[in-house]
């Protein structure tokens, strides 16, 4: 019996070991990108790095929240949406048509962004040029906002946005 016993003791301490060196593994590949913005294709093609894995990381914040998700959540979720288009709309960025937006920020355990995933949803997609010009705006904006809600550990929150036509 304690042979037993030992020898899955021994299993489990190896999977926890695996397990926490691929995150350690992953946790530095992160660090390495040139970029803390970028898409998730763009990110598996050029640095092999799947965004499910990422979430390993940086689990939901609405994890955190056993019922109800408390309106001071959302409202900051919210307000990193909104803080967003008045960072572009004041880079001067202007764009003819509404584009639909998914997005995921990455946050440290003080909240602020570690990284920012995003992708352009349906038809209409914008100009590599303006997509360039939206990275670079997002890159200063990330370095600056704090989502103020106190989750005490890395987390994840995505969500979708519509950019307005700017005409």
């Amino acid at each position: 019996m304690k042979r037993t016993l030992f020898g899955v003791a021994a299993i489990v301490l190896i999977m926890l070991a695996t397990s926490c060196k691929s995150e350690m593994f992953l946790a530095q590949k992160l660090e390495k990108l040139p970029t803390k913005v970028i898409t998730p294709a763009e990110l598996r093609k050029n640095y092999n790095i799947n965004t499910s894995d990422v979430e390993k990381l940086y689990p939901s914040g609405l994890e955190s929240f056993s019922d109800t998700i408390p309106q001071a959540y959302l409202d900051e979720w919210t307000r990193f949406i909104i803080d967003m288009g008045k960072a572009l709309k004041e880079a001067d960025m202007k764009w003819e048509k509404d584009y639909r937006l998914w997005l995921r920020g990455h946050y440290s355990a003080d909240g602020s962004v570690e990284y920012f995933f995003y992708n352009f949803l349906g038809q209409d997609m914008p100009s590599p040029e303006w997509e360039a010009q939206f990275q670079e705006v997002m890159k200063e904006y990330i370095k600056t906002f704090r989502f103020n809600y106190p989750i005490n550990r890395k987390f994840s929150q995505c969500g979708s946005a519509r950019l307005q036509a700017t005409k």
